[in-house]
């Protein structure tokens, strides 16, 4: 159960965050970066689990990888509190994010209106 949800977490949910934080133009470029990332990541990992396996012997290999999880788990929670600064700096927001007030229209009530005349959302 663990692990399907943090399955749905990673494949998931992250390249949502992903593509609402860098539009369209830039979401699909970081998605392909996480999908090589991880499928090099992926990789890696073949290369030498039989090693880590013969030289710490299988309890303290699993073990291993437990301390790297623990170590790993502020990530969310950091991510959550720096988060917006991390994204105030990174230009590729910044020009979406103009590349979206340019595409807009304030309407008669004060929203956001597209070129096709709907009302539109703007990520902070």
């Amino acid at each position: 159960m663990l692990s399907t949800n943090s399955l749905f977490l990673t494949q998931l949910a992250l390249p949502v965050y992903k593509n609402d934080v860098y539009l369209a133009q830039y979401g699909t470029s970081a998605f392909a970066a996480d999908v090589i990332t991880r499928y090099l990541f992926s990789a890696a990992m073949l290369l030498f689990t039989i090693q880590i396996i013969n030289g710490l012997g299988f309890d303290w290999s699993i073990s291993l990888l437990s301390f790297v999880t623990v170590v790993l788990l502020p990530v969310p929670w950091l991510t959550f509190r720096w988060g917006p600064l991390l994204r105030a700096r990174s230009r590729y927001v910044k020009l979406g994010k103009e590349q979206v007030m340019e595409s807009v229209v304030v309407g008669e009530k004060g929203g956001l209106v597209g070129r096709a005349g709907r009302r539109m959302a703007v990520c902070d």
